[in-house]
């Protein structure tokens, strides 16, 4: 499912006092705000501002007009259940009116509540929550399927290709990157320019990556 072609269509004109803008559609406007929250989710983590842009939006619906514009599409793209968690985190913490199609795994919410403060970043980059989801997914990616070492292996792909955009063609330069990134970091770690451990990062991702699968 191609949203994202679809953006510019449906946009529409909005002006107000101070600016004149396009917007999306209500559809797309929040499946942009959840994979904005999710793509932080899978990599350095997210603040309660990010859970607050979503839960803000939602709220604005009546519970019959969420349902009908949000739950078939956001079930297409595997979205729907972390609609549902967001929300009750602001039910559950936040004074958000309880809605019926929010479910009630309010288990969940909690320990993704738990873990987002475990970061205690509040949106602010953390570098080790950033190593953490170096094993978690790649950058760029909403997918948190493969095993530890095995997904280090592709973010570790794509941290080349972000570097140098000519690997997508020379595939010569994978192996050198192979090489030269994480020796790269080692130089660091033994100038103390780099105070993170992979190895560390490694442990502590497994519990994040169970709970986002």
């Amino acid at each position: 499912w191609d949203y994202w072609n679809e953006m510019c269509e449906s946009a529409v004109l909005v002006k107000d006092d101070l600016a004149e803008f396009q917007m999306p559609s209500p559809f797309l406007h929040g499946l942009v705000l959840l994979s904005h929250f999710q793509s932080h989710l899978l990599s350095e983590g997210v603040g309660l501002r990010h859970i607050c842009d979503f839960v803000v939006f939602a709220n604005t619906f009546s519970d019959e007009k969420f349902t009908e514009i949000f739950e078939t599409g956001l079930k297409q793209v595997g979205m729907w259940k972390l609609a549902q968690i967001l929300s009750l985190i602001a039910v559950e913490y936040m004074g958000m009116p309880y809605r019926a199609w929010m479910g009630e795994d309010r288990n969940t919410a909690r320990e993704l509540l738990a873990d987002i403060l475990a970061g205690g970043n509040f949106g602010r980059k953390d570098r080790q929550r950033a190593y953490e989801g170096f094993f978690i997914a790649e950058e760029g990616t909403a997918e948190a399927k493969n095993n530890g070492f095995s997904q280090a292996f592709r973010s570790l792909n794509r941290l080349i290709e972000n570097h140098w955009p000519a690997a997508k063609k020379c595939f010569l330069l994978y192996p050198i990157g192979w090489v030269f990134f994480p020796c790269r970091y080692m130089i660091r770690r033994l100038l103390g320019k780099r105070k993170v451990s992979v190895w560390k990062s490694y442990r502590d991702s497994k519990k994040r990556k169970d709970l986002y699968q």
